[in-house]
């Protein structure tokens, strides 16, 4: 008996999941099936990129798969976040009172240390947060299962790394910006405004090859991230922009009902000095923030999406296997 050769195939237990063939028998990886979309490919081949709409909608399959690890990660960073919000809101209480408040921050060292610290805080869980849900769309992709735990430590590994790249990467652009500073300086308007054009050229290239670092960090390859993410990039810039671009425009419609819908429940909630006033400022912030956290995931999932199909096995071959389950 011919059995197919090792590959990724209709899953025969779960016709909304993919499973991986060895060769010879079925293993317990999956992933999420790719859905077929009117006037869309059904099938792509390796180091291609799928039709728009397929990633749009490949994008949402990848978060609905690891949705409750993107939500776990979300209301962690958020607690974590509002509890260090409260313990500078209770200790600005307690400041203002041997100070007038409008004096807080310009008096009191004490402040200005609990301000610099609820910045770091944020920052840290954020940039962590990020990459823990980077790396659970990761794993959607490919089929790798990982808790939410174990990917939040995965974004606190891979932070310094990340932070690494992006300075690195940045710096090629804040060099341009400051070069075409220094060229407009002594020019007519005009001319600057033909300087700041051709400048923002490769910003605007290499800021599309920053976007793919990421994805690049949290899958571990060893290889230098500015040099893999160009190479995923190259000779495929446009398609790339114009999946960003169309991508953006649904985050623009997510975010205005995200911004809506929080809008109301602070409204709903209301506002009180004192204490309680305080608490509720807390919780609406930590509520806030999870929201945001979530929003990451729809930042990341399509240049995951476009990733998986440029280096990952992106062929759905016909003829599943007949072997036994």
């Amino acid at each position: 008996m011919n059995l197919p050769p090792a590959n990724w195939y209709d899953d025969p237990t779960d016709p909304t999941m993919e499973r991986w063939w060895d060769g010879e028998k079925w293993t317990e990886h999956r992933r999420p099936a790719v859905p077929a979309y009117a006037g869309g490919a059904a099938s792509h081949q390796a180091g291609e990129l799928r039709p728009v709409g397929d990633m749009i909608g490949h994008a949402f399959s990848l978060i609905r798969a690891r949705l409750g690890g993107i939500i776990g990660v979300g209301v962690i960073a958020a607690v974590a976040i509002a509890i260090a919000y409260g313990v500078f809101i209770l200790a600005a209480f307690g400041l203002a009172f041997e100070t007038n408040a409008g004096e807080l921050f310009e008096t009191n060292t004490d402040a200005i240390v609990l301000l610099v610290f609820l910045f770091v805080v944020a920052g840290v869980l954020s940039v962590a947060s990020f990459l823990a849900t980077t790396t659970l769309l990761w794993d959607a992709a490919v089929g790798r299962k990982r808790s939410w735990g174990a990917a939040f430590g995965n974004g606190f590994r891979r932070m310094f790394p990340f932070l690494g790249w992006i300075i690195l990467g940045s710096l090629p652009i804040y060099a341009l910006i400051l070069f075409a500073f220094a060229i407009g300086g002594g020019t007519e308007g005009g001319a600057i405004g033909f300087i700041f054009v051709v400048f923002m050229i490769p910003w605007i290239y290499w800021s599309v090859v920053l976007y793919f670092v990421p994805v690049t960090v949290v899958r571990e390859t060893g290889d230098n991230a500015l040099v893999a993410s160009f190479q995923l990039v190259k000779g495929r810039w446009w398609r790339i922009f114009g999946r960003m671009l169309v991508w953006g425009l649904v985050m623009i419609g997510v975010g205005i009902g995200l911004g809506i819908v929080f809008s109301l429940v602070a409204a709903a909630v209301g506002s009180d000095g004192g204490p309680l006033g305080a608490i509720i400022a807390i919780a609406t912030a930590a509520v806030g923030l999870t929201a945001f956290f979530l929003y990451y995931a729809l930042q990341a999932a399509p240049v995951v999406s476009m990733t998986y199909d440029l280096v990952g096995d992106g062929s759905r071959p016909t003829g599943a296997p007949t072997a036994e389950v």
